[in-house]
Order: C-alpha cells, then sequence, then structure tokens
C-alpha cells in the first residue's frame, strides 16, 4: 500500500529526484512554492568534471567500466550528503542500517508504516535502465510502500514502479556500498515545523552547494572524480606510452565499450544529458533569482550552452556507423522510457531486448583500423581539451558570482 499523499514520481536524474520525492511528500516548501529537484541537486553540491575507470566491477556485466563522471562527489559510499542537504534546509534526518538482511526489511516496513518514505540505496535496480557507468553502483530511490511481497518505488517513470521485496532486498544488500541503509526525514519538532522554508534559510543552502561545488573544483578530495582526472585522460588519450591512455589500453578491436559507457555516463545518467549540465543550469536560474545576482544568471545562460557541447562531444565519440548508431538511439530510448512509459515493467523488458540485441551486434566489433584509430584518439583529445577550457571558464564565472554573494 502506498503512502496516503504520495505523488512523487519522475525527475531529470536519479538522485536529486529522490531527494525532491522526499520534501514534495513531506509538503516542504520555499515561503510556500514547491522545491523542484534541480534546487534539490545544486543546494546537495551540483557538478564536477571527472573520469572513473573500473577495471573489475563484482555483479556488472558491463566492462570495461568507464565513466565520464559529472556529480558532485558521487564516489562517496555514505549517507552524509544526503543527510547534510536536508540539515541546509532546517530538516532533521535519520539513517537506519543493518547488516542483516531481514532485519533491515522489517525496519523499512515499521518506517512506511508509520507514514515516512524511505531514500534507500541500492544497485541499479533492472526498471532503471541504468548500469555502473551512470551510477558508479549506487543508485537512490525512493520506496514509497510496502504490502505483501511487493513494494511501490518512486523511479525515473512518471508512475509507480511495482518492486518485489525478495528483488528489493536483493537490490539493497549487493549494493556496492551502503548495504541495507537508508534515510528519512521529520520535520515534527524541528524547524520549520510546518515545512515552509524561509527565503533566507534556502539562499544560504544554495549558498553553500555553490560553494561545495566551487570548493571541489579549486581542491578535488578524489584526484580521478576531480578536474583533474578528467585533464590526464584528456592529455594522455592518444599517448600509446601511458598506462590510463586509451591508446595503450584499448585497441581497435576493444575500445567499442569504452566508447559506449563514456557516452551513456554523458547522456543517458540523466533526462536531459549533457554531463548534467542542463540540470545545474536550472539551478543557477534559480539561485539568480534568490539573490537577485545577474552573474549568477550569466552562469546559468553559460551552463545551458555547456550541456549542448557536452551532447555534440558525447556524439563525437559514436561515429556515424553501426553499432555506434543503434548505441545512440538506445540510450535516446531509455530516456524516452523514462519520460512516456505507462508500463516500467513493460519498458524494462522492451529496453532489455534491444540492449541485447546491441550486445549481439557489437560482439567482436572491430570499429577503427590501427591509423584511423590513431587519428580518432587525437581528434578527440584536441575536441576534449577545448571543452575542459569551457570547463574552467564555467567554475570561474560560478566562483565570481559566489565571492560576490558573500561581499
Amino acid at each position: 500500500m502506498t503512502l496516503e499523499g504520495f505523488s512523487g514520481y519522475g525527475g531529470d536524474y536519479y538522485e536529486s529526484a529522490a531527494l525532491a520525492h522526499i520534501l514534495d511528500y513531506h509538503s516542504v516548501t520555499i515561503e510556500g512554492e514547491p522545491i523542484d529537484e534541480a534546487f534539490c541537486f545544486g543546494a546537495s553540491g551540483g557538478i564536477t568534471s571527472g573520469y572513473a575507470i573500473c577495471p573489475s566491477i563484482p555483479g556488472f556485466n558491463r566492462e570495461p567500466g568507464i565513466a565520464i563522471v559529472g556529480r558532485y562527489r558521487s564516489y562517496l559510499t555514505g549517507p552524509d550528503l544526503v543527510m547534510l542537504f536536508f540539515s541546509r534546509l532546517g530538516i532533521e534526518s535519520d539513517v537506519f542500517e543493518s547488516t542483516d538482511d531481514e532485519e533491515a526489511e522489517v525496519r523499512l516496513r515499521w518506517t512506511l508504516s508509520n507514514g515516512y518514505p524511505a531514500l534507500l540505496w541500492s544497485s541499479p535496480p533492472d526498471w532503471s535502465l541504468l548500469d555502473w557507468p551512470e551510477t558508479l553502483g549506487n543508485y537512490r530511490f525512493v520506496v514509497a510502500g510496502m504490502e505483501g511481497d511487493e513494494a511501490t518505488c518512486a523511479g525515473p517513470y512518471s508512475v509507480p514502479v511495482v518492486m518485489g521485496s525478495r528483488t528489493l532486498r536483493d537490490s539493497r544488500s549487493t549494493v556496492l556500498a551502503l548495504k541495507n541503509r537508508f534515510v528519512r526525514i521529520d520535520i515534527e519538532g524541528t524547524d520549520p515545523k510546518d515545512g515552509r522554508i524561509s527565503e533566507e534559510t534556502a539562499r544560504r543552502a544554495v549558498w553553500e552547494g555553490l560553494d561545495d561545488a566551487v570548493g571541489e573544483r579549486r581542491s578535488p578530495t578524489h584526484r580521478s572524480y576531480g578536474i583533474t582526472g578528467l585533464e590526464e585522460l584528456a592529455r594522455n588519450l592518444d599517448n600509446p606510452k601511458k598506462r590510463k591512455g586509451w591508446r595503450r589500453a584499448y585497441n581497435p578491436e576493444t575500445v567499442y565499450p569504452a566508447l559506449r559507457d563514456a557516452y551513456s555516463s554523458i547522456e543517458g545518467s540523466s533526462a536531459s544529458g549533457g554531463l548534467l549540465r542542463p540540470l545545474y543550469a536550472r539551478f543557477l536560474w534559480q539561485a539568480a533569482r534568490l539573490f537577485g545576482s545577474q552573474e549568477l544568471a550569466g552562469a546559468a545562460e553559460f551552463y545551458e550552452d555547456l550541456g549542448r557541447k557536452w551532447t555534440t562531444f558525447a556524439g563525437l565519440l559514436m561515429p556515424d556507423r553501426p553499432p555506434f548508431r543503434e548505441t545512440r538511439a538506445l540510450v535516446a530510448k531509455r530516456r524516452e522510457l523514462w519520460t512516456s512509459a505507462s508500463d516500467p515493467a513493460g519498458a524494462t523488458a522492451e529496453y532489455r531486448l534491444a540492449q541485447a540485441r546491441l550486445d549481439a551486434m557489437a560482439k567482436d566489433f572491430t570499429p577503427f583500423g590501427a591509423a584511423e584509430y590513431a587519428d580518432f584518439l587525437t581528434w578527440l583529445k584536441e575536441e576534449l581539451l577545448e571543452l575542459l577550457e569551457d570547463e574552467r571558464i564555467g567554475a570561474q564565472e560560478v566562483e565570481g558570482a559566489l565571492a560576490n554573494l558573500g561581499e
């Protein structure tokens, strides 16, 4: 049975959508105005520019494990960022965890029966249509009800997703980290008691979210997942002597999965694509209005354009030939199903069938000759270095606006 009054379904990016769903259920607003996903995304840290490679991924049959990382500190394995976001709004949150699968389910059912939806971590459920490159193995979504052997979940679709309780248990216990953990919030006895947040509190949350992104850009806490990792990839992309360079790591026969994963992490982790820059631009527009800042409005316009540039770059990873064309079509299909499918189970089956056909087509596929491959990587390197210069400019615009807000 779904919690009475729960209506938050769908969204752009799974993590920020889950935050928005929780706030919506508890009727948390900014001076009476609903808090949308873009606000949640930016005020919880926003974006980064990074590169992740995982040669061996337990539980994932999608080698090689390449991701262009766009989300702030997405590598973290604790609930701290989620709880910090709620605290910025003056809302208390609690984290529940257990090493015992059965006890974890009992706690989840108890929480739901007491009127609290749960934001939980799991490996990417099949219905999410995502894999390691888009999630780094950790998926977040809201469970809004459990009855018998079924759980009602709020996922990327505009309708509820029904998940078997056994499948839910397996997803929670096989996640790479955060096994059997979930977070709930309680606005009773906290400020705001009625869920109405002041503009002053909202501005403080926005300022701190902007500061997170600026600080991570200036001094990444994890080299690979910050701009330094992506810069290192770009510099060495066509270098046959560097271990992390693609010229050495992959040959013309083995590079397709790397290109596929890089493309999907840019275009397929969210409904709007563009390495999450379009979603961040929406947050910056809100920040500009809250502060009355023309500089933030200018940054919002810049990031709208930057999102389009990342989409263009992603297209370069997929030359106009099979099975690259089919790969682009599959990612587009994923985003289409999220926004329009009325039957998540049917959508999942349809998507996985198309994915199986593509995998069969791509098996033993050699997309380039040796000389063409070397030229392709050199060209890709030049395009990526140019894009990273735009990333620097965007970060400087936000940092400059933030400095003036603090004056």
